[in-house]
């Protein structure tokens, strides 16, 4: 990802407001140390682009395996009303296919981060295969 188009990403963010402080929140879920080790761990070998795309959730008529590979997204939605190569017909084997072509786009591009494939709950109450 062009440093130009990070930049104006990160900028565009919080223009115009002032910091707010989040509400702290007590878990329930104990720490784990090893993972929070782990975690930090990658998170210092990432590049900021890398961080950027990671929080991109991009939906799946507006991305392509190669954008996966070349902006490093962080995961690729089905939000409802989207097809494999718009084809509201397709099967479960192409499905299948297409969401394995991002899967290996992101595979291919990362260093270790994990990316996810969601979907709507909607989709399975519509009889869609996902």
């Amino acid at each position: 990802m062009g440093r130009g188009l990070s930049l104006m990403f990160l900028l565009s963010c919080g223009r115009g407001s002032e910091p707010v402080e989040w509400p702290r929140i007590q878990s329930n879920v104990g720490l784990d140390s090893a993972l929070e080790a782990r975690i930090g761990s990658l998170l210092t070998q990432m590049t900021l682009e890398q961080k950027v795309g990671q929080m991109i959730q991009a939906e799946i008529q507006s991305v392509t395996p190669e954008d996966v590979r070349e902006y490093a997204l962080g995961s690729i939605l089905n939000g409802g009303g989207s097809w494999p190569d718009t084809a509201k017909s397709a099967s479960a084997a192409d499905w299948a296919a297409f969401a394995d072509g991002f899967y290996d786009a992101s595979m291919d591009s990362s260093e270790g981060e994990p990316r996810c494939f969601p979907k709507t709950s909607v989709l399975a109450r519509l009889g869609i295969p996902t």
